[in-house]
């Protein structure tokens, strides 16, 4: 979970999440490829990780190039709904400058931009603070 630059989000035990959008906009970049790519194309097609130029890149750089990808295939993102699942920290306080974000990144209106958050009820890795599940649906549109 992370969004807004060099901030750092409460996280519990030993492990803390930087707020840079790197969860939300890969899975973003992650379920929109596939699409432009007429449902053959995986991300790692594009951005590969066995190339050391993607070793520890920002995720928003790559979320820049899916958009440019978008774009080349006549589309534009009409909105994004994104659920986060995770039992700490609340991420409320968080959610307008992720927004914020991945507006400008994806050059569209925060208010195209749905974040919530929502609990695993104590089970599985989420629900024993090991980690956090990302959810998102975006919606592409034939310009």
């Amino acid at each position: 979970v992370s969004i807004t630059g060099n901030r750092v989000a409460p996280f519990p035990g030993n492990w803390v999440a930087p707020l840079n959008g790197n969860r939300v906009v890969s899975l973003n970049g992650n379920q929109m490829v596939p699409f432009i790519g007429n449902f053959a194309t995986l991300i790692g097609k594009h951005f590969p990780d066995t190339s050391s130029d993607y070793k520890n890149i920002d995720s928003k750089i790559l979320l820049e190039r899916v958009c440019l990808l978008i774009d080349l295939k006549n589309y534009r993102i009409g909105n994004i709904d994104v659920t986060l699942c995770l039992e700490k920290p609340k991420i409320a306080a968080y959610i307008p400058q992720m927004q914020a974000v991945m507006a400008k990144v994806m050059q569209i209106k925060e208010d195209d931009i749905s974040i919530k958050a929502t609990t695993n009820e104590k089970m599985g890795f989420v629900g024993r603070e090991e980690g956090v599940c990302c959810y998102a649906i975006t919606l592409l549109i034939r310009k």
